[in-house]
């Protein structure tokens, strides 16, 4: 919800800076969408931690830095939106993983 607000008045909290950077306010909306990917998979890695899972974890995030660096040698083209879009795609491609852990750990664990 916080998110949401943040980009509904970016143009406006962008322009704070002065106005070079008001015409930024859609590469802040694109890295508000990646924080709020990291936020919905914040449950599912605190109980990877919780339960000593820490090199799957590790391997987890060296596929998002993977995923965070090939992306950004192809949308660097784009400047900082293709930068902000690179690391909103590695966070999508994260979630998904971790989703898909969970799934897979919560089908486990139920039956």
């Amino acid at each position: 919800f916080p998110v949401t607000i943040i980009m509904v008045f970016s143009k406006w909290i962008m322009s704070l800076y002065g106005p070079e950077f008001a015409t930024g306010w859609i590469t802040f909306c694109i890295l508000q969408l990646a924080v709020l990917l990291q936020i919905l998979q914040s449950p599912i890695i605190k109980y990877m931690e919780g339960s000593g899972q820490m090199w799957l974890n590790v391997i987890f995030n060296s596929g998002q830095a993977l995923v965070m660096l090939s992306a950004a040698v192809v949308l660097v083209q784009y400047g900082a939106k293709g930068i902000a879009t690179a690391v909103c795609l590695s966070f999508l491609f994260q979630g998904v993983i971790l989703f898909a852990y969970a799934y897979l750990e919560l089908k486990r664990s139920v039956f």
